[in-house]
């Protein structure tokens, strides 16, 4: 069987839906032999010509925004289903992308026959324009009519969830995010680590690790003698103060083999979803951690108990909580997290949507 995925971004630029596609498409070639052909729908890609390289999956943009773009996806191969990706966020004006390639599936359901399904990554409903929050007229009636055509409808957030079902009587399942760095085959335990403390992100999100707690992650580095900190990702200008016997490595960009492998060997990793409280199941760094037996450090409480994501349980918090906690406990947390993750691995979320596909 031959797909679409409908992907925001090139598959090259790394980033978190892409990567998102790709392990799910590795996946159903696999598992279930099922071949994935990426096709890159953002305005600003339009017209593109692919820098992907790989031997099992190619890539293409959309030509422009009209329904003869799709309508030309199909006339080149037999195409049995859609997944499209949907990753539209707020902005401060109203993008049309969304509306127009909804009304462009529309047209096309009505000569081709497929399977489509949604993966709602966002969800915007608003736009910001000065001090006035306004709906978002294109997003919500594009959202809700994907929702009505498509056959199967996941989302990886509770709240979207929870917007979603209010517009249909269809189960819309929720899929918690996977480890885009991979998911090892042995995992070693605390003890077999190095005293070091990794920080990933991009490259708004980790600065503000840096400004906004220091005093919790140096009292972290202390508690749990961490000697290294080791920030991954684009570079920027890093103001932290020198912490006697702590050191800050800047490694810039990495891959995804060498990004795994830090966080096989360190004792733990700092994350910021202090702007996210209940969506921690979200996020495929919190999943890595998770997989990767790295201990989560949260700069604060995340109320994701709905996602059976607990407090000292499944992550630590950054800070004077630290000091109650031993190896073993550490250890516990690091066992529970894994626990945690495997319920819903890159294997199991893809037998959803290969079920659903193949039905």
């Amino acid at each position: 069987m031959e797909i679409i995925q409908l992907v925001p971004h090139p598959m090259d630029s790394a980033t978190g839906i892409s990567d998102y596609a790709l392990r799910l498409a590795e996946r159903l070639l696999q598992a279930h032999q099922i071949r994935s052909h990426f096709v890159v729908y953002e305005k600003q890609f339009y017209g593109r010509k692919s820098t992907y390289k790989s031997e099992d999956f190619t890539e293409t943009a959309l030509a422009d925004s009209t329904p003869e773009a799709i309508f030309s996806l199909f006339s080149k191969r037999s195409i049995g289903g859609i997944i499209f990706h949907y990753n539209f966020r707020g902005e401060h004006e109203p993008s049309r992308t969304a509306y127009w390639l909804v009304s462009a599936l529309k047209l096309v359901r009505q000569q081709y026959s497929f399977k489509l399904i949604v993966m709602f990554h966002e969800l915007p409903l608003t736009f910001n324009v000065r001090r006035f929050t306004l709906p978002h007229p294109h997003h919500i009636l594009a959202a809700r009519s994907l929702v009505k055509m498509a056959d199967a409808i996941f989302t990886n957030s509770t709240k979207f969830q929870k917007t979603l079902s209010k517009w249909t009587s269809k189960p819309i399942p929720r899929l918690l995010n996977i480890s885009t760095l991979g998911e090892p085959e042995e995992v070693p335990t605390l003890t077999a680590r190095e005293p070091r403390l990794v920080v990933l992100g991009t490259i708004y999100s980790r600065p503000q690790i840096y400004q906004e707690f220091t005093n919790e992650l140096l009292m972290s580095c202390q508690m749990l003698g961490i000697k290294e900190i080791y920030d991954v990702g684009a570079p920027f200008e890093l103001n932290f103060p020198n912490a006697e016997g702590i050191r800050v490595v800047q490694l810039g960009v990495q891959s995804r083999e060498a990004i795994s492998e830090l966080l096989l060997t360190s004792l733990a990793g700092f994350l910021d979803y202090s702007a996210y409280p209940g969506e921690l199941s979200k996020s495929s760094i919190f999943a890595a951690h998770c997989t990767h037996g790295v201990i989560p450090i949260l700069s604060k409480y995340n109320p994701a108990e709905a996602d059976g994501i607990n407090m000292n349980q499944h992550y630590v918090v950054a800070g004077e909580s630290l000091k109650n906690m031993n190896l073993e406990a550490l250890q516990t947390v690091s066992n529970n997290a894994q626990k945690w993750y495997r319920s819903h691995s890159i294997a199991e979320n893809t037998k959803i949507f290969a079920t659903r596909l193949l039905s």
